[in-house]
């Protein structure tokens, strides 16, 4: 038999030699013993079957053990367990743990294994589940390890029966799915065709064509296009440019306000003001001016202008104030005001003539105290 049933011999062996020393045993016992056990059994009978069962339990077992022949007995496992680590760290609760292999069974109980436990997939003890690698396999042959269908690069070799320690590493970048073993498929023998004769086929002689003469075709003389002679174009002199003698330079602008206009010096509340000015450039050459609108000393708005030499240009804001006041507007110097009036109530014409009766009784009451001295004095 081959060194993977020696166990199971073993095992046999042992049974049976531990059964033939206790049968001696028995034999060898003195009568005095013999009726100790007997009053024993007899305090004790559960005790007694107990054993009888054990023993009759170890029999069968012995002789209804299949034997095997040479060759047939099926190669014991290879057990692996230990640490794995993604990227790291601990691997999460539900891994798989694989190992493959030429000759390995996967996708059976054992292989691949489930962690139960963060970063660890089996245990040492012997309770305690463990990767096992079976199949026909040849001893010494390298396996290779995978977690959730990635290649770890870690391998081993396969020895029957033996348990290993092993701790795997595996770098699983995001979003790697898992890559399944390589599906054997059988590739059937090619089907045979029957080729067969082809069939004659029928030579039809070609049909007649009438050939029809060529259509004639009518060419019409070009038409003539008339050439019109080009425009004539008129050729302006060119504008003269006044040219300055040499070591002349030209007064740089400068700028003159006047003319500062209010549109109105009396408005109401929140109606608009206009305020403009004129900005005049008494130099020779064009220039930006900034022109600033200041209503009681503050800014209200400004506008940058260029003014050609010798040029002057109006400058025009407008502004509205809803409180009542006199406000004085400034430009760049130039002030002005203007005054903004409140709203007047307007009279309330239904007392009108009770004020003309109270007026007239005074009136009336003047003229009586005038007059009644005088009557006494004739």
């Amino acid at each position: 038999m081959k060194e993977n049933n020696r166990p199971l011999l073993d095992m046999r062996r042992f049974l049976c030699h531990n059964y033939s020393h206790l049968s001696t045993s028995f034999e060898e016992v003195n009568e005095t013993d013999k009726l100790a056990n007997i009053n024993n059994l007899k305090r004790k009978p559960m005790k007694a079957k107990t054993i009888a069962f054990i023993l009759l339990a170890v029999l069968l077992a012995l002789f209804t053990t299949p034997v095997y022949a040479q060759g047939d007995v099926p190669p014991l496992p290879h057990a692996f367990y230990g640490t794995v680590k993604i990227n790291g760290s601990p691997a999460p609760v539900g891994t798989e743990v694989e190992a493959r292999g030429e000759g390995v069974l996967t996708g059976v109980e054992g292989n691949p294994v489930i962690t139960t436990v963060a970063g660890k997939y089996g245990g040492s003890g012997p309770l305690e589940p463990k990767l096992i690698v079976q199949g026909e396999i040849a001893d010494g042959a390298i396996l290779t390890f995978y977690v959730n269908g990635v290649s770890t690069g870690q391998t081993a070799e396969w020895h029957s029966g033996e348990v290993t320690e092993i701790n795997l590493t595996v770098s699983i970048p995001p979003g790697t799915t898992e890559t399944p073993p390589p599906e054997t498929t059988e590739t059937p023998p090619p089907e045979t065709t029957e080729t067969l004769p082809p069939e004659p086929t029928e030579t039809l002689p070609p049909e007649p064509t009438e050939t029809l003469p060529p259509e004639p075709t009518e060419t019409l003389p070009p038409e003539p296009t008339e050439t019109l002679p080009p425009e004539p174009t008129e050729s302006l002199p060119p504008e003269p440019t006044e040219t300055l003698p040499p070591g002349t330079t030209l007064k740089p602008a400068a700028f003159n306000l006047s003319s500062l206009i209010i549109s109105s010096n009396e408005v109401t509340l929140g109606e608009s003001v206009t305020i403009s000015v004129e900005v005049a450039n008494t130099g020779e050459e064009a220039g930006n001016y900034k022109v600033t609108l200041k209503i009681d000393g503050v800014v209200e708005a400004s506008k940058e202008i260029t003014v050609s030499a010798g040029a002057s240009q109006k400058v025009t804001f407008t502004t509205a104030k809803d409180l009542a006041g006199t406000y004085a507007a400034d430009i760049n110097g130039l002030s002005g005001i203007f005054v903004v009036m409140g709203e007047v109530p307007p009279a309330e014409s239904g007392n009108w003539p009770v004020l003309w009766g109270v007026i007239g009784g005074v009136i009336v009451l003047g003229l009586i105290i005038f007059l009644v001295p005088r009557r006494k004095a004739y």
